[in-house]
């Protein structure tokens, strides 16, 4: 959420200045238009045609060239801010519903460049580590490889994802295994379970079917399952100076810190 934050940030900002400058083009394109009104005269209806026409062409062309420079894709930019608010209500849903006894952390950098982890929990029923995604649509996981249908035109289309999310929590739990082991060795022993959860079903459409589930890796199409899984069995006991301890570790490298 916090690099998310500071991303969405930098978009709008972009977008502001997008804005001034396609504001400064149109009408500069205007009055290029008037100037050679202004010229030829009212009655050179083909040289006052070809200016609009010129000046309509050029203006496009820019507008192009500023969108690339200095907007993200459009698609990036939704898929920002969903995937913010999905964070926000699987970490809501995770302070509310796990009771007691439970450190429960949300974006997470371990090593810095590497890439966060959206949400850890430690607590009475293990260790944790979350990869939230907002994909939209009909979501195909066959093991490693997601698949998501997008209809182009009259036809639709399966889209293999960029990012595996089941191999993408698997490495999270592998990298949060050797950084407790390194920070916090009374628990590296534990098994850290990687969760894959698609909190936002907007519509019927949005859906996840799974053909073959991931190896060490189980997903979920709701947070209400994903909670039923967490607090099914009772495996680790940690007192309050654990906490208290695990809370300064990961203090400076977590965007928010609770311990319930």
């Amino acid at each position: 959420m916090r690099k998310k934050s500071w991303a969405r940030k930098t978009a709008d900002k972009n977008l502001f200045h997008a804005s001034i400058l396609l504001l400064f083009l149109f009408i500069i394109t205007v009055s290029l238009g008037l100037y050679i009104q202004w010229i030829f005269g009212t009655r050179d209806t083909i040289m006052l045609c070809t200016g609009i026409v010129f000046g309509a062409c050029f203006y496009h062309m820019l507008e192009k060239v500023l969108k690339k420079e200095f907007l993200p894709r459009y698609g990036r930019y939704k898929g920002l801010v969903q995937g913010e608010a999905g964070e926000a209500a699987v970490n809501d849903a995770l302070k509310n519903n796990l009771g007691k006894g439970n450190l429960i952390l949300a974006d997470v950098m371990l090593e810095e460049d590497i890439g966060n982890i959206d949400h850890i929990v430690i607590g009475q029923h293990g260790v944790f580590a979350i990869e939230t995604k907002t994909h939209h649509g009909r979501i195909i996981c066959d093991g490693d490889t997601w698949l998501q249908e997008k209809k182009i035109g009259e036809k639709t289309y399966q889209i293999k994802l960029k990012y595996s999310p089941s191999k993408q929590a698997k490495n999270n739990a592998i990298r949060l295994k050797s950084f407790l082991k390194k920070y916090y060795p009374k628990i590296s022993d534990q098994w850290v379970k990687a969760l894959v959860v698609y909190p936002n079903r907007q519509s019927e459409g949005d859906r996840i079917e799974k053909q073959n589930d991931p190896q060490e890796c189980k997903v979920f199409d709701s947070i209400d399952s994903m909670i039923e899984e967490i607090i099914k069995e009772k495996v680790l006991e940690l007192t309050e100076d654990d906490f208290s301890k695990l809370e300064d570790i990961f203090m400076p490298i977590a965007a928010d810190i609770t311990i319930t």
